[in-house]
Order: structure tokens, then sequence, then C-alpha cells
């Protein structure tokens, strides 16, 4: 016993991984920083450059200014004081005849003035007027033709000399014109739908324009997703059937470049293995595809399925926490979330380490995730194990009854999965096989 004790049960390659992980989040949030910083720099120096000097020149006067200036009082005009005096004093002294004139002069102006008014009223009701019939008679031209002929003949009848002439233009002509004008009617209005439709197709695809570009939407496979099943009491992956992929020449190519270009830098052959699925039309090639490894954060893809079988299958009610939780663990890794939702999905907690027959039915409920997917074809992957550091729960490494899970005779537990158990899984769940 003590020489297991001092064994370390966290592989150094499982450090290593989780390492990187982490220092990939650290770099991109640095990239995030520093182009957010080359934002602000490129807004200032746009505002050093644009604001005007007078403003400057302005703020310093102020910043100098010790004591604030009193208000000016507004000065008093006298001579236009002394000119209406003078007005006043020569209506009232000035004798009849001079008062006469005055008035007489206000009173012409005011005339004037209601002339000049009426006059403009006149000419803007005669160009409204104006436009108003322009607008009606085309109306008329594009949406009732035949009335606008019938108005156009009737006006020729009337302007005729004697009423026999008048019959005499006007009823041979009645009929060739309502038929051209019929037919030019109907074109009429069926170039005004078109245009109108075309503008409002205009107007709706110009927005979508502006959009960023998605990915194509695959249609769901035909052949019909079977539902989740419960067998011995634990809910079984839905996919049972393994996709039949078939063997690729030309992705066997792309997958060789990749060995190739890993040799090329001089990185070692050993440790890489690669799946390449094309999604439409279900080829597949691969380089050491069936190897296990050490997936890191790539196991909480499986993760996710398996919470969403237990929340289709009304094992888990979708709470708040839960949801954050499951959004924090896929679009951030974070590992707090994970280890919460992992929990959830097997109904484990974590503490201390456990004896007995405790032990035992903690350990059953914690492996039902790998059963989940290993009676689905998903053979010999074990993703029952946390991924590291998990700061809620101040550990670094696994500890308590997680790290007693990893101790068996063969040496230290740890998640594994293949490039092809991944690679299928993303498959499943890209044509909308994977839980519903």
């Amino acid at each position: 016993m003590k020489q297991q004790e001092k064994l370390d049960w966290y592989s150094p390659y499982e450090e290593i991984a989780d390492l990187r992980s982490e220092l990939d989040r650290a770099y991109l949030s640095l990239y995030q920083l520093r182009q957010e910083n080359i934002q602000l720099r490129q807004e200032i120096a746009y505002l050093k450059r644009n604001l005007p000097q007078q403003t400057k020149k302005r703020s310093t006067q102020i910043r100098k200014r010790t004591k604030p200036k009193r208000k000016s009082r507004s000065k008093i005009n006298y001579k236009q004081v002394r000119f209406y005096l003078n007005l006043i004093q020569i209506f009232f002294q000035g004798g009849w005849l001079v008062s006469y004139g005055i008035i007489k002069i206000i009173v012409l102006s005011l005339r004037g003035c209601w002339w000049f008014l009426a006059k403009l009223s006149e000419l803007i009701v005669l160009i409204f007027r104006a436009g108003w019939w322009i607008f009606s008679r085309l109306i008329l031209s594009l949406f009732f033709p035949a009335q606008a002929e019938i108005k156009a003949n009737s006006a020729q009848v009337t302007a005729a000399s004697s009423p026999a002439q008048a019959t005499s233009n006007y009823a041979p002509s009645v009929p060739r014109q309502k038929a051209k004008s019929s037919d030019r009617g109907i074109f009429g209005k069926l170039m005004t739908i078109v245009a109108l439709l075309a503008a409002i197709a205009t107007l709706a695809i110009l927005p979508k324009l502006e959009r960023n570009l998605v990915p194509p939407t695959i249609a769901p496979s035909s052949v019909p997703t079977p539902k989740l099943r419960m067998e011995n009491g634990e809910l079984v992956y839905n996919a049972t059937i393994a996709p039949n992929f078939q063997a690729s020449q030309n992705l066997q190519t792309v997958v060789d470049e990749v060995v190739s270009l890993a040799a090329s830098k001089k990185l070692t052959q050993a440790g890489l293995s690669v799946t390449l699925i094309n999604v439409n039309s279900g080829e597949i090639a691969g380089y050491q595809q069936e190897q296990f490894r050490y997936p890191a954060s790539v196991v909480k893809l499986f993760w996710l399925v398996a919470f969403s079988g237990q929340l289709e299958a009304g094992l888990l009610t979708p709470e708040q926490q839960l949801m954050t939780d499951l959004q924090k663990m896929v679009t951030e890794s974070e590992n707090d979330a994970a280890s919460r939702i992992i929990d959830a999905v097997t109904n484990t907690e974590p503490g201390g380490e456990l004896t007995g027959e405790e032990y035992q039915t903690w350990l059953k409920k914690r492996t039902q995730i790998n059963r989940f997917f290993q009676k689905a074809g998903y053979q010999n992957l074990d993703i029952a194990h946390k991924t590291y550091p998990i700061l809620y729960l101040n550990q670094q490494k696994p500890t308590g009854r997680e790290r007693q899970m990893r101790q068996t005779a063969n040496g230290v537990l740890r998640n594994l999965i293949t490039t092809e158990q991944a690679a299928r899984l993303m498959y499943e769940i890209v044509t909308r096989r994977a839980i519903s």
C-alpha cells in the first residue's frame, strides 16, 4: 500500500494535454485583447487627426482662466429708440394730413401683402389640381385602360362639329381600340406585377447578402432514426448501427499528405491519428484511426450527447444552471461546467474515497456513461473521467474517489477514444441521427 500511495495517478501526458488546452485559451484571450488594443489605438489616432485646432486652443484658454467672466449686459440701441420716438411725435403732433398719410401707407402695404398671398394660394391650388389630373390619368391608363379609352372617345365626340359626323367617327373605332387597349392593359398589369415582385424580392434578398456566409444545411438521412431505449435499467445511445462508410482513395490521398506534412515537420507519427469523412457521400479514410488516444477536451462532445439523451428521455430537467453549464462546456471548454454536467448525467457526486459496496455503487453509476456508447458499437471507449483543473472543487488533479477509480492492477485509467469514434459521433450529429 505504501508503494501504491507514492504513485502519481495523474498521467503526465494527460497533464500536458490539459495544460495545452489552457494555454490555447490563454492565447485566444491575448489575441482578443491585442485586437481591442489595436482598435482603440486606431480610434485615438482618428480623433487626433480630425480634432480641430481651434477646439484645442479654446480648451487651453478655458483652462488658463482662473475666474469666470461676468455676463455682459445687452447694450441699448439709442438710435432705434430715437427713431421710434420721433415717429410717434410726428404722428401725434404733425396734424391730420401727416397722420392720414401714415395710416394710408400702412393700409396699402397690408392690402398688397393680402393680394400677394391670395395669388400665391391660387397658384398652389392650380399646381395641385394639375398634378392630381396627371396622376389620375396615369392610374386609369395603367389599371383601367378601357375606361380611359371611353373617356378619350367621348371627348372626341363632344368636339365634333355635327352629331352625324360624331357618330360616324366614333362607332367603327370602338371595337378595334377596345380590343387593343385590353391587350395593352393586360400586358401593362403583368409588367407592373412583375416589377413589384422584383422590387419585393430585392428588398428581401439585400439584408441576407450582408450577413455572414453559413454552411449549407444537410438534409436528414432517409433511414429513420431509432429512439432511445432502456436496457437493464440503463439508457442506451439510439444510433446502435454504425454508419456504412466506404473507403475512398481520394480522401486517403489527403490523409497521406497530412502524414507526410507531419513527417516533414519532424513530428512523431506514432502519436498521430487521422480520420476523414465526406459527410455528403459517406466515404472515409484514415491513419491509425483505431488507435486509442487521450482525447483531452474532445471528450466533452460525448458528454454533450449523453446529456442530450438524458433530456430526451426525461431523466433530467432543463434547469437554468445545467443549461448554462452546458453552454460554457461547449463554447468555452470550461472544466468546472463539465464537472457538474458529468455529475448530473451519471447521478454522482465528488468527494473523498469510498469503500466496499458504497464505492461499487458509485463506480457503476459513473461508468454508465461508458456503457451508454459501448452498447451502440463504440467498443472499449472510456469517457468517465473528469478533465482538470477544476477550480470550484480546488482540484488541480484527481483526488478522492476520482483518483480511486483510476487505480487498477494494469495501471492508471484515463479517458481513451479513437479518432474513428470521434468522427463517427460528429457524423451522426451532423446527419441528425444522434438522439433525435
